[in-house]
């Protein structure tokens, strides 16, 4: 699939690719991908845009490519499997718009976030960290000193792997275009570690505990780069202070969040559920699509009949408007606009409806 997608890219006035996560994507997801794909879609092509005629555009969504389902993406919610957003290569303003919103909660069933293929992120996290003395009840300041001392010790156990040192050397002067000495290197590099304060959850308890999540930037341009250095972190599972000890949360403590993929929150924490006008799914309807007779529960499947809470079309065409009125008035165009909106302002609801709505 990965070699399609890239001949497809490589061809001149190719398609525009992008890649959807389904909210709660997993194994469980993947058994109706086909459906999400399908309702994905029909969500898509209910969106119309001024610059291609008030009509809309003629997108695609593929499933993913499921020949590993027996592996580590097996798990109901591991990694999120990626869907495949296929648009025609004239539909920029629908990109813009898809990449501006970035997250959609239509229904309970058409929620996902969008990510552009040419944006390369690495992860940041490297670990949740715990001890006795991490408590929640922590004043602010007891949090400041907890976190310097921590964040000392691990800079100092790690400053003292010498080939740690001579990774982090290598691919300073490689990756970074680093100038300084070995020494200024490490600095440069250790200067990016952090502690986040988040919560954990565990898959066998509802208990939450209260961890830090190391973060650090990684000099890295491959995977293989990138798997060497976190090799060195794991190497270490323990940090002593005076008295105190922290030590790396293991499975089945995690951070990691079912719904949004965040790595820095858990899925009992997540805060999209509890925005205002929220309606995508919650942590109670990960995974579920299909009905189940009898209990008398409800059970979502299919996707939004009519949505009318939809004020992030206006609004993002409200912000493209100035923008572009902005840019006309730099170039000396004010007062020249046709009566058709320009740029990336012409999303609107099927219908023509002003305010976005879906019919």
């Amino acid at each position: 699939m990965l070699e399609t997608i890239e001949s497809m890219r490589a061809t001149e006035n190719g398609p525009i690719l992008l890649y959807l996560i389904p909210h709660g994507a997993g194994k469980a997801m993947n058994a109706k991908g086909i459906d999400v794909a399908r309702d994905c879609q029909a969500f898509l092509r209910s969106l119309i845009f001024n610059e291609n005629d008030a009509k809309p555009y003629k997108s695609l969504v593929h499933p993913p490519d499921n020949r590993d389902e027996v592996g580590k993406k097996s798990m109901p919610f591991s990694k999120p499997w990626t869907f495949l957003v296929q648009l025609p290569n004239n539909a920029q303003p629908l990109k813009s718009f898809l990449l501006w919103q970035r997250v959609f909660a239509v229904s309970k069933t058409v929620s996902f976030t969008i990510y552009d293929m040419n944006t390369r992120e690495e992860y940041w996290d490297i670990f949740p960290i715990h001890g006795p003395s991490v408590t929640e009840d922590a004043s602010h300041q007891d949090v400041l000193d907890q976190k310097a001392i921590l964040l000392q010790a691990i800079k100092r156990d790690m400053s003292q792997i010498p080939a740690f040192r001579t990774l982090v050397a290598d691919l300073g002067v490689r990756n970074l275009q680093h100038q300084g000495d070995l020494n200024a290197i490490m600095d440069t590099v250790l200067s990016t570690f952090h502690l986040e304060r988040t919560t954990a959850d565990t898959t066998e308890s509802t208990d939450l505990r209260t961890v830090y999540v190391l973060m650090a930037r990684p000099p890295t341009e491959t995977l293989e780069e990138y798997n060497s250095w976190k090799s060195f972190f794991n190497s270490l599972s323990v940090y002593r202070i005076a008295l105190q000890r922290f030590e790396v949360a293991l499975l089945p403590m995690r951070v990691w969040c079912e719904l949004c993929k965040s790595r820095i929150h858990c899925t009992a924490k997540c805060p999209w559920p509890r925005a205002e006008g929220w309606l995508g799914i919650t942590p109670q309807d990960l995974g579920v699509r299909t009905i189940t007779a009898g209990d008398g529960s409800v059970r979502f499947v299919g996707a939004a009949n009519k949505v009318t809470s939809v004020p992030l079309i206006k609004h993002f065409r409200e912000i493209a408007e100035q923008t572009s009125e902005a840019r006309d008035r730099a170039s000396g165009k004010a007062g020249k606009r046709g009566s058709g909106t320009q740029g990336r302002g012409g999303a609107q609801g099927r219908g023509g409806r002003k305010n976005g709505s879906r019919k």
